[in-house]
């Protein structure tokens, strides 16, 4: 069992890894005196990279799911060996739970993106106040994304931490 539960902080914690690189967010865009077409090209860069980061925050978001099979699978073999699971159950419930709040705040910020308010279909700006609120929206919905899914995979192996822990406690 002891092998199982390494197993599994070692992947919480790669996985969670995996997302704080993959969720870093980029410099934002602040009114300056640089000339407009720098100013442009700013925004168009930004632009990209929130389209960058939507993409890699949909492929953590859809990579959930084997979190949730891979914990439960732990749980399961754990009940069946006798161990109390309740507060690996009540943990994983509680980051079920969240999911529905991180997709929310991700469709928020797809529908950001696909709008392209101040952009083309190349993503070129064409019109800077609106390109500037595009950028600002999406990444603030990306960002709250970022954590309330961060926020949920924390608690989740603390609560796994936490019963390791309890179940098998060092030097007992």
């Amino acid at each position: 069992m002891k092998h199982n539960t390494k197993q599994l902080f070692v992947l919480m914690l790669s996985g969670m890894l995996a997302l704080l690189l993959a969720f870093a967010p980029v410099s934002s865009v602040m009114a300056s005196t640089e000339p407009q077409e720098d100013i442009d090209d700013k925004l168009s860069k930004a632009f990209a990279a929130e389209q960058n980061w939507l993409e890699k925050q949909a492929t953590a978001i859809e990579k959930t799911e084997q979190v949730v099979e891979k914990t439960q699978g732990f749980i399961d073999s754990a009940a069946a060996q006798g161990l109390d699971v309740t507060a690996l159950e009540n943990a994983l419930t509680t980051f079920t739970a969240a999911m529905p709040t991180v997709r929310s705040y991700h469709q928020d910020a797809t529908g950001i993106i696909a709008a392209h308010e101040g952009f083309d279909a190349n993503g070129e700006v064409i019109d800077r106040p609106a390109a500037r609120e595009t950028v600002k929206d999406a990444r603030r919905a990306l960002g709250e994304a970022h954590m309330s899914m961060t926020q949920a995979f924390w608690a989740l192996r603390d609560a796994i931490e936490e019963w390791k822990e309890t179940t098998f406690p060092q030097g007992a």
